[in-house]
């Protein structure tokens, strides 16, 4: 290789990290970014059955679980189905899945924890084995072994909902920063496929959040030399364009945030070659829950069988997506390709190649899009019938839908039977008889296509046939706690399938207007109204009501009322002391309150913000290595164990000592005896001088004296300079310069 080619390959190496440090540059900060999303993503592998009596209680189990996980309000829980297919394409089942596909899994579902688990049935109930993977720290932050029985599932899964929620709120408040600093992990599974003007490749990484870019590398041999041909932001790139019947060599490297780069992953060898032409990609139809793709190839002109295509394979990435992912090869043999397990309602963009029987592929079709059939939605159920129920729906809007099946359920949750089938698209209404009396039932509906597939249900509606609930007893609000009220109160004695839960409602004292700040489940007795947080020493009042299944509230209670703690009271007495060396000793009272838990101090910084200096449980402190001659303002905080925050104090300044002025009247006293005298400084604590003989790298320190005078023993030209210093050890600026010949 030339000098020149060389020279070249530098370049484009160079330029490739320069962009990769540009990409760099405008990345939000795992901070920012942990601040800029509201809710952390949460997907749920289907529950594995370990005995048989176990298989009717798993999705129960799943469902009732998910749902307490996205009522906490902390987690966007991804959807079963969409995880269901993620599976498929992964090719996994839930009963096998290792770490590295719990991982795979979870990068391809864009989800930040990733929950997974069995049930046993024993003779006292069920075992349910759970574990929580935080996918971006790689580590399992919660493991469970929970015994339940029927009777208290409910309960029990709310508490275990709670305790996923502090785990990931723990693992959250770890800290970004330190993930920063573990290796980051090589990209995976490196593709490379040739058509006849470019080789693509793909690749997967594990942790796609702490990638910035990656470096495609090329060489002409599998052991290099490897040159960089491009930077990528996305686990993909096309190397265009290629003669045809070239060989290449790839590997990649990620890097991530800070500049840190990974391992490279291991070669692979891609090559352009004679492939088919592009297939035409004719028409993609929406059905229910997929899609149905149809296409032919292209004539195959000559006799190279490298041109003769043996089926497509077909790329498909929703609207919210950025890339291509392979989703399916399919055999010539076969004209259409169904595509299931698809979200309702949502837009897919597909494209395709066509491969020959070496597996090189043609370039790309052009791009189909569509958006599939939304769910049925609108299912209402009127309550307060005698034994029955009626439900009525709009008609759906999908004209290959046929009928409908209407499922019904003792709880939201399920499970769910099929209580009719409707053979027609335009009937809009059910009357459910039969029921028992003062009852909740849960419904959902389907539709379907005799020959376009299934939708996904909608959305669950209840309806009951009993009166209101009875009104909750002894509502009690506790006095003094910090921005936070603590509410009890008991339940009416009735049985208890007759109050589904509560609302809790909160107001001031004086005025009607209420507002709803939580609705809770049948067996809750207290609740810790802290979300807004509350004013400190305000006086709220509240009620409650209790309600059942179908939606019916009782009268509201008795107000109670609380008034939350006090702030401290703003820290007095504060001094800032002056003339100190480089340092200002700062006093102040202790303050009246007796669980004050420490002091926080406050410095205002040069473009006039006070910034936090330091947090002490004394009444002084000493703020050090400040600059001389300066003035610095202070104020102070105080804050209590409840992490109550004072208001500020009033401010103080205080001024460091000065350094000593610069020596004035340097002069050569006697050019025989070379000596050298100036003027005693008129600072009364100056102790001793400095002299400094001046050099082409800066000061050279001859000597240092305490009389104003000095012989110079060097023969030859010299440039002196006198500095002064005081018993503090503040040394003055340099005196004028001193040139001696």
């Amino acid at each position: 290789m030339g000098i020149t080619d060389t020279c070249k390959k530098m370049c484009l190496t160079a330029v490739a990290w320069l962009t990769v440090v540009i990409m760099l540059c405008i990345q939000l900060s795992p901070v920012e970014a942990a601040e800029q999303q509201l809710k952390a993503k949460l997907g749920c592998v289907p529950f594995v059955a370990r005995t048989i009596e176990a298989m009717s209680f798993t999705e129960y189990l799943t469902t009732l679980l998910l749902n307490e996980l996205e009522r906490s309000g902390s987690f966007e829980v991804a959807e079963r189905k969409r995880l269901e297919a993620a599976m498929d394409l992964e090719g996994v089942r839930s009963d096998s899945l290792s770490g590295a596909e719990l991982q795979r899994l979870g990068g391809r579902l864009g989800v930040e924890y990733l929950v997974s688990g069995s049930v046993t049935t024993q003779s006292q109930g069920m075992l349910m084995e759970l574990s929580v993977l935080n996918l971006r720290g790689q580590r399992v932050i919660l493991t469970e072994k929970l015994r339940l029985s029927e009777a208290d599932a409910t309960r029990s899964l709310q508490e275990l909902a709670l305790r996923i929620r502090q785990a990931a709120q723990r693992s959250a408040e770890a800290v970004t920063a330190p993930e920063l600093s573990k290796p980051l992990a090589p990209a995976a599974a490196l593709e490379a496929v040739g058509s006849t003007s470019a080789i693509r490749l793909r690749w997967r990484h594990p942790s796609p959040e702490r990638v910035v870019g990656y470096l495609v590398l090329r060489a002409n041999e599998p052991q290099g030399p490897f040159t960089t041909v491009g930077t990528v932001t996305e686990p993909g790139y096309s190397d265009e364009p290629l003669r045809l019947n070239e060989t290449y060599f790839y590997r990649v490297t990620a890097v991530g945030q800070g500049g840190t780069a990974s391992e490279p992953t291991a070669v692979v060898r891609g090559a352009t070659s004679v492939a088919p032409a592009v297939p035409i990609f004719m028409n993609v139809e929406p059905i229910l829950g997929g899609a149905i793709l149809s296409w032919r190839q292209r004539p195959c002109p000559g006799s190279d069988e490298r041109t003769l295509p043996k089926g497509v394979r077909i790329y498909r990435r929703s609207a919210a997506e950025k890339e291509f992912l392979p989703i399916a090869r399919v055999a010539d043999d076969q004209p259409v390709f169904r595509d299931q397990g698809l979200q309702d309602g949502t837009t897919y963009l597909y494209t395709m190649t066509a491969y020959n029987l070496a597996g090189a592929e043609s370039e790309q079709s052009v791009q189909l899009s569509l958006t599939t059939p939304p769910a049925t939605s609108a299912l209402t159920a009127g309550s307060g019938k005698v034994r029955r129920i009626a439900l009525s729906w709009p008609v759906h809007p999908f004209a290959g839908v046929n009928g409908y099946v209407l499922q019904r359920a003792m709880a939201k949750e399920g499970p769910y039977q099929v209580i009719a089938t409707m053979n027609d698209r335009l009937q809009t209404s059910y009357l459910d008889t039969g029921l028992a009396d003062k009852t909740t039932y849960w419904y959902r509906i389907v539709a379907f296509s005799k020959e376009l597939g299934t939708g996904g249900p909608s959305g669950e509606v209840a309806a009951t046939t009993r009166d209101l609930p009875p009104v909750p007893l002894k509502l009690t609000a506790l006095q003094g706690e910090p921005r936070r009220v603590t509410l009890t109160w008991e339940s009416a004695a009735v049985a208890d399938d007759e109050v589904s839960g509560f609302y809790l409602y909160r107001g001031e004292p004086g005025q009607e207007k209420l507002v709803r700040i939580a609705e809770l489940t049948a067996d809750k007795r207290s609740y810790r109204d802290a979300e807004e947080p509350l004013k400190d020493a305000t006086t709220y009042s509240y009620v409650i009501a209790a309600f059942n299944a179908g939606g019916a509230v009782s009268p509201l209670s008795a107000r109670s009322n609380a008034t939350t703690k006090a702030l401290p009271a703003a820290p007095s007495g504060l001094t800032a002391a002056s003339g100190e060396p480089r340092r200002i000793s700062v006093r102040w009272q202790k303050n009246p309150e007796p669980d004050i838990a420490e002091y926080v101090l406050f410095r205002q910084q040069a473009d006039g913000e006070f910034k936090q200096l330091q947090r002490t449980s004394a009444t002084t402190l000493v703020d050090t290595e400040l600059k001389d001659g300066t003035s610095y303002l202070y104020r102070l905080q105080a804050l209590d164990r409840d992490g109550l925050m004072s208001p500020m104090s009033v401010s103080v300044k205080g001024t460091t000592k000065a350094l000593p002025k610069p020596v004035e009247g340097l002069q050569l006293k006697d050019r025989t005896t070379r000596l050298v005298s100036w003027q005693r400084s008129g600072q009364a604590d100056v102790k001793r001088y400095h002299l400094y003989k001046k050099s082409f790298m800066g000061g050279q320190k001859l000597t240092t004296v305490e009389a104003t005078e000095w012989r110079c023993t060097e023969s030859g030209k010299l440039e002196l300079y006198v500095t002064a210093e005081d018993g503090d050890g503040l040394e003055s600026e340099p005196s004028a310069v001193l040139v001696v010949e």
